[in-house]
């Protein structure tokens, strides 16, 4: 059976892929290969693919070859040449890939422009968002200014009332330092035979009911005398003695340190 030799030349041209020439060559084997020619038959054309195979490139011409003398058939072994279809296939497969190569090339272009833009519109509306945060936290910041200098009397007087709950409280519930108090006051006054403490009356009855006031009254050494008086407000007292008199009603202490306090912020 004789063996062929096949050449095909394929063109591509925009992603289109044609055959412009097909080419057989015909092997005559004898047993002592003594009488065979070879014969070629061609087509002439020029290169024009870099992306070709071999086979399909260069210039060829019909010819035919002469006869071989002692030449023997097992030296010569068949050749078993792809198809037209399977080289036109590589060669599809090849410009698809040519192409994809060219969309990613194009892809990766467009994201690095598109990242880019998308990248200076974003820094743009940032710094325009944090403008606005400052102007906010401007605002925030001088609260408290405003406020102090718009409610400066009425927080002071609140601040007062909160203290003076606070010192009766803490007072009432804690009789020994109502007498605490009440050992500083005393401790002012020069030294007289007779000493009287007037005290609310609810004061009083605590400060009974918590203490012995007749040992607290021996331990300073000098004659005091205990008094309800309704007249002062629960946590304050009056000290008197033949010569002086404290007045230490909470309300009139704490309203001349409000008096001093806002003479102070107001300046």
């Amino acid at each position: 059976m004789p063996s062929y030799k096949q050449k095909v030349v394929i063109k591509q041209v925009d992603g289109v892929v044609e055959v412009q020439s097909v080419q057989f060559e015909d092997l005559e084997h004898g047993a002592d290969f003594h009488g065979p020619e070879e014969r070629v038959q061609s087509v002439s054309f020029e290169s024009f693919d870099e992306s070709l195979p071999d086979s399909a490139q260069g210039r060829f011409t019909e010819k035919s070859g002469s006869s071989h003398e002692n030449v023997s058939t097992d030296s010569i072994e068949p050749l078993n040449a792809p198809s037209v279809d399977e080289i036109i296939k590589d060669i599809v497969a090849k410009a698809e890939k040519d192409a994809e190569a060219i969309r990613q090339r194009a892809y990766e272009e467009g994201w690095k422009d598109g990242y880019g833009k998308g990248y200076d519109e974003g820094l743009k509306e940032a710094k325009e968002k944090l403008g606005e945060v400052e102007d906010i936290l401007w605002e925030i910041r001088n609260v408290p200014a405003r406020i102090l200098n718009d409610y400066r009397d009425w927080l002071i007087e609140a601040a007062f009332k909160i203290a003076k709950s606070i010192v009766q409280a803490e007072l009432t519930s804690h009789p020994q330092l109502f007498l605490e108090m009440l050992n500083k006051l005393i401790a002012r006054l020069d030294e007289t035979s007779l000493i009287t403490v007037y005290l609310n009356p609810d004061d009083l009855a605590a400060l009974r009911i918590a203490a012995d006031l007749e040992d607290w009254a021996a331990l300073q050494d000098r004659t005091i005398k205990l008094k309800a008086d309704d007249q002062l407000p629960r946590g304050s007292c009056r000290v008197e003695s033949e010569v002086e008199l404290i007045d230490a009603d909470l309300e009139m202490c704490l309203e001349e340190l409000k008096k001093d306090i806002l003479a102070r912020v107001r300046v």
